[in-house]
């Protein structure tokens, strides 16, 4: 038992020492963990490197990355918590309700077009369901901040 709690212990170390190193931190309009919107190919490949066996899907434009993409639960997560696996309430509770909606055929996008992160939830038995991706893409917010007063 005591050899248990250590080897938690030192996972638990790991799992900061990560996070210290901003791996695995989902920021809204900006990547996910060491890929971050903007960067070319080469410098995806070399960020993708330190992601282990953690995968990002990057759509480019103009050679840049515009669009990520992940849909690997603990690997990647948000300051707030949220994860590929939360519960779609947690990310309303969280984020307060999305600026758009966007049904398919078993799933949903809660987007969140002025932060510039969006949530892709299946929704279950109860009502809830669960988040299974979560992308990044250039949000609004600064770019309206920086327009001139009329």
């Amino acid at each position: 038992m005591r050899r248990a709690w250590l080897t938690c212990g030192f996972m638990l170390g790991l799992a900061v020492a990560v996070v210290a190193q901003g791996i695995g931190i989902i920021s809204p309009g900006q990547g996910i963990g060491p890929v971050r919107l903007g960067m070319d190919q080469a410098e995806i490949t070399h960020a993708l490197t330190q992601t282990g066996p953690c995968t990002v899907d990057v759509l480019y434009a103009d050679g840049h990355a515009a669009h990520l993409k992940t849909s690997w639960g603990g690997c990647f997560m948000t300051a707030e918590g949220l994860q590929v696996g939360s519960p779609a309430s947690h990310v309303v509770y969280r984020f307060g309700p999305p600026d758009d909606e966007e049904a398919e055929e078993q799933s949903t996008w809660l987007r969140y077009v002025g932060r510039g992160i969006a949530f892709l939830v299946v929704r279950d038995r109860s009502g809830d369901g669960v988040v299974i991706a979560i992308a990044i893409f250039p949000g609004l917010a600064g770019r309206l901040a920086r327009l001139p007063m009329m």
